[in-house]
């Protein structure tokens, strides 16, 4: 009955593999921004639980299971302790009027062409995505770190997703791409959340993930890079005691926080690590071929200088070479834009759906490639 089982389900996925210890989870599916009433959603993801409950965009979430919500992070922790299966309770508040919605909280899809494995830590599991390329018994690899926030980076029902088509692109160029969900996020198994979490306890997941990568068979361990996006960037630094990477591409990387509106985001001792860990000695360190791109309009950074000051720094105290490069019209996430006033450049509604499936900079990825083919 088991075989009969994975048989349908094979069927069922087939351009899916799922290695075995990971149940699938079930997920909300929303893209969000915080709202004085609650948690306003933007985005609806196919299939998924806000699917099924006939959330549109622009509804605020007040309470669920009639505790009341503050911000994404106590919404995403009374989620989670909705059994798997049973109905989840929302009180929305669309167009000034107040609605109860419901649904059953099923499992979300799968991605297809991935394949979803997991690596352990001391708190419990973490679950990888991995694109592979096909046809290729050994390829380079390229661990993705996402930036700061607590979202996941498993985009089933999101094809217009940037990550999603940078995964896809990288492997048809011969690259594995792995993404790795932090703590409490997708169908990761943790004790705890990404919300509850520290710096330096979300940098061993990124440390763990590497060593990860080098045990997997079809990756040349020759040729392993590191590709941080924005505020990501600095976990680089806690990743270096599980290796080493032979290259390291930064996108939009930022050090200094600023955006206060963002900093419910994560838990305070975040922040408070963050600002402990300040240190540009410590870029040294890193002894690898070194590409900072600044992405022309970034909404975070739009002049570059956090990135060019490092470069400038580690430049003369390096052996291997340190680049710095302006990507012309190109976004924070990975948009084709033409100018800062470019609808869908403000923090929120760079989560459209239309925008992003329309704006994905498709010349990004090639650009990369070509880097580290000319420094290989």
């Amino acid at each position: 009955m088991q075989y009969k089982f994975l048989l349908f389900f094979l069927l069922l996925f087939p351009g899916m593999t799922v290695a075995q210890g990971l149940a699938r989870k079930a997920e909300l599916g929303i893209d969000w921004v915080n709202d004085k009433n609650g948690v306003k959603v933007v985005t609806i993801y196919d299939d998924h639980v806000s699917d099924d409950m006939g959330l549109k965009p622009g509804d605020i979430i007040m309470e669920i299971g009639g505790i009341k919500v503050q911000h994404m992070g106590a919404l995403m922790y009374w989620f989670e302790q909705t059994d798997p299966g049973k109905n989840v309770y929302l009180t929305i508040l669309r167009d000034g009027e107040k609605l109860y919605v419901q649904a059953s909280k099923a499992p979300k899809p799968y991605e297809q062409d991935v394949v979803y494995d997991h690596f352990e830590i001391k708190e419990g599991r973490i679950r990888t995505l991995i694109n592979r390329p096909k046809g290729v018994d050994s390829a380079p690899a390229i661990l993705f770190i996402q930036d700061y926030t607590c979202h996941s980076v498993d985009m089933a029902g999101r094809d217009y997703y940037p990550i999603k088509k940078l995964a896809e692109d990288f492997a048809r160029e011969g690259y594995v791409f792995v993404r790795v969900e932090n703590m409490g996020l997708g169908d990761s198994q943790t004790d705890l959340h990404c919300y509850q979490i520290g710096y330096k306890q979300e940098g061993r997941v990124f440390c763990e993930a590497l060593r990860y990568i080098k045990s997997l068979e079809y990756v040349d361990l020759e040729r392993i890079i590191i590709l941080a996006h924005g505020f990501g960037g600095n976990q680089v630094l806690q990743v270096i005691p599980c290796g080493k990477p032979d290259y390291i591409i930064f996108w939009g990387l930022y050090t200094r926080f600023t955006n206060e509106a963002c900093l419910p985001m994560r838990d305070a001792s975040y922040w408070q690590e963050v600002k402990r860990t300040e240190n540009l000695k410590e870029w040294t360190s890193l002894d690898s071929r070194i590409i900072f791109i600044h992405p022309e309009f970034d909404e975070f950074d739009n002049e570059g200088r956090d990135a060019l000051e490092l470069k400038q720094y580690l430049e003369p105290k390096k052996e291997k070479p340190v680049s710095y490069e302006v990507f012309p019209e190109a976004s924070h996430f990975f948009q084709k834009v033409t100018s800062m006033d470019n609808p869908g450049m403000t923090i929120g509604s760079y989560l459209n759906p239309e925008f992003l499936s329309l704006h994905y900079h498709n010349d990004i990825v090639p650009y990369m490639v070509d880097w580290l083919e000319k420094n290989e």
